[in-house]
């Protein structure tokens, strides 16, 4: 029997890029358009096509080997699937962008191998409908697209039954900590979003739909999660697929590697790359139920630039779009990798053999002519992957540095001996400068207060630049940060702040005066005393740094001087930077560092 094709072209306002993150989203689309849920077979070890069971045109119950999907971002995706039994032999089904007059010709394809005539006849009828139907929700997200709307895809069709009397409890216990604007979101969001959608919940990507602050919003959900309104899980990704491998309710059961069956690899989690933190409803206020529509969405896949699969010995050429970043080249299963570099003068087309090579390719950023090569007698599947992580989640680095989490969770710790790395993080040491004299000048009493106060300066500043207390050590203060313009600008706010209190106190009360030091590198994330603490070189050139401070300035070096974003905070502060050596106890005889006394903060 001869294929059944069916073909649908429409034009959109929104432009490919703007269309892409919602139209390549097919798990959420396929639910929102009324599809079936799907149910999927564990795959066989290593391998990237897995058996799928639902209903094929929404009536007939049907099952099929389910493949990974081709595509190039912003430009097209395609699937096809391999029928068992049933009244088909094979679907196939794909969506074309192309720009034009300033938005976008979408292109729908629609193809039906029939097993006889009948069902020749029946897919020849049902076929035209199921495209209608596709069209019609995908214009549907473009309008909302173009519309700038905080919930392109529908709510849950039906309305779910919700707790609402308890919700509206945890709420109110949440008001005092929480911005209005993010409790309702959280509240509206709850009561009507579909079942999946409030279950493994990243708080960022909320926050980014609501047009809310990110921090606020993940704030408000640890908030949540400690007054019963949320269950918080620690998710392992796979650093190829980016697919979470291995979920923890708690710090002490994360288990450091993890593996993955389908890219065949056992890795790392990594608290700042692979570990992030994930949210669902509490059973209390409404459960929810997970359902698939989709499980290999082109949109789970966002940092990959292009799928492609290649037949054994065949040489297939795309055209693709890749920014002026890092790539790496390499096929879907096992880890070895090729580094795509950007460079102004590089080709603008290039071959990419799928096969072991340890040197680095250079492209011309922008429109690219990529020719993937398969030199082998296996298919395989070519991808081009961006090297940076989507900030859409919320890493463990982050999250467990920030002063709320810390207040909240406490004891959430690793297990003991347990340790997982961190790539980069930021470190700060204070310590106030001649406090065993201001003891002994005002009495223990005065200065428990002033040392409080000093507390409580400290902290807010923390609190405000997403930092947080990792412990005291008598007078000084260990904190850390996920990134270092953080913690640069919680060092200039803490001496701003510093020099104000001084302005205002009191007659005859001593000054406060901070010494600071920052550094920022690798480290390990441990257990230390029942805290969750950080070791290593990092810790302890920080803790070195803070020495050579002579109180009011900060003291930093040049990886954090280096750091994006944090030469820029300094010059719009205005205050003087300067260079000089120092010996760092056990670490070097001549170590450079950078002086910064902020303007802002000078104390008389």
């Amino acid at each position: 029997m001869n294929p059944v094709r069916a073909v649908k072209e429409f034009l959109v306002a929104p432009p490919p890029d703007a269309l892409w993150p919602v139209f390549s989203d097919t798990d959420r689309m396929n639910r929102a358009i009324n599809f079936d849920p799907v149910v999927y077979d564990d795959p066989p070890e290593g391998a990237v096509t897995r058996v799928a069971h639902s209903k094929m045109l929404g009536f007939l119950p049907s099952s099929w080997n389910e493949p990974p999907y081709e595509f190039v971002a912003g430009r097209y995706y395609r699937i096809r699937r391999a029928m068992h039994g049933g009244p088909f032999l094979r679907y196939s089904f794909g969506v074309d962008l192309s720009p034009e007059a300033g938005g976008t010709r979408v292109a729908l394809a629609l193809e039906i191998e029939p097993r006889n005539a009948f069902f020749g006849w029946l897919a020849g009828k049902a076929a035209p409908a199921q495209l209608e139907k596709i069209a019609v929700g995908l214009g549907g997200f473009a309008d909302s697209v173009a519309a700038g709307s905080r919930a392109v895809f529908p709510s849950a069709r039906k309305a779910p039954r919700v707790n609402r009397t308890h919700l509206s409890k945890v709420l109110a216990r949440m008001a005092e900590r929480t911005e209005p604007a993010v409790l309702e979101s959280i509240r509206s969001f709850l009561v009507s979003a579909a079942d999946p959608d409030v279950l493994g919940m990243r708080p960022f990507a909320l926050a980014d739909a609501w047009k809310l602050d990110r921090v606020a919003v993940l704030r408000a959900f640890l908030h949540g999660s400690r007054e019963g309104l949320f269950d918080l899980r620690w998710e392992i990704l796979c650093p190829n697929c980016r697919v979470p491998k291995a979920g923890f309710s708690a710090l002490a059961d994360l288990d450091a590697k993890a593996h993955c069956g389908t890219c065949e690899i056992t890795f790392d989690g990594e608290f700042d790359r692979n570990v992030e933190v994930r949210f669902s409803v509490h059973p209390s206020v409404r459960k929810a139920v997970h359902a698939d529509f989709c499980i290999g969405s082109p949109a789970k896949a966002s940092h990959r630039a292009l799928q492609i699969p290649l037949g054994p010995r065949e040489t297939r050429t795309v055209e693709a779009t890749l920014e002026n970043r890092r790539y790496y080249f390499r096929t879907l299963k096992g880890s070895s990798r090729r580094a795509l570099l950007p460079h102004p003068d590089a080709s603008a087309s290039f071959e990419l053999r799928a096969e072991p090579l340890d040197f680095e390719f250079r492209f011309k950023p922008g429109p690219v002519s990529l020719t993937l090569v398969n030199p082998s007698e296996e298919p395989v599947w070519a991808v081009v992957d961006r090297e940076h992580w989507s900030d859409l989640g919320a890493t463990a680095a982050f999250v467990t540095t920030q002063q709320d989490f810390r207040d909240l969770f406490s004891s959430e710790v690793l297990a003991p001996g347990q340790s997982v790395a961190i790539q980069n993080m930021a470190i700060l040491f204070t310590d106030l400068k001649d406090s065993t004299a201001t003891y002994t000048r005002i009495g223990d009493a005065k200065a428990y207060s002033l040392v409080r106060r000093h507390f409580e300066i400290l902290i807010g500043a923390l609190r405000a630049h997403n930092g947080g207390v990792v412990k005291t050590i008598g007078d000084a203060v260990m904190a850390a940060f996920s990134v270092a313009d953080d913690a640069a600008s919680a060092a200039v706010a803490i001496q701003a702040a510093i020099a104000a209190h001084n302005a205002e106190r009191p007659p005859g009360e001593p000054e406060i005066v901070v010494k600071l030091g920052l550094h920022a590198g690798p480290a390990i994330a441990v257990t230390m005393n029942d805290l969750l603490d950080y070791f290593g070189t990092t810790v302890n050139t920080a803790a070195r740094v803070q020495s050579t401070s002579e109180g009011g300035d900060i003291v930093l070096t040049g990886t954090v001087l280096e750091s994006p974003g944090v030469r820029e905070l300094l010059e719009r502060d205005g205050g003087t930077l300067a260079r000089f050596r120092a010996g760092l106890k056990g670490l070097a005889d001549d170590y450079p560092l950078w002086r910064f006394t902020p303007k802002s903060a000078t104390i008389v």
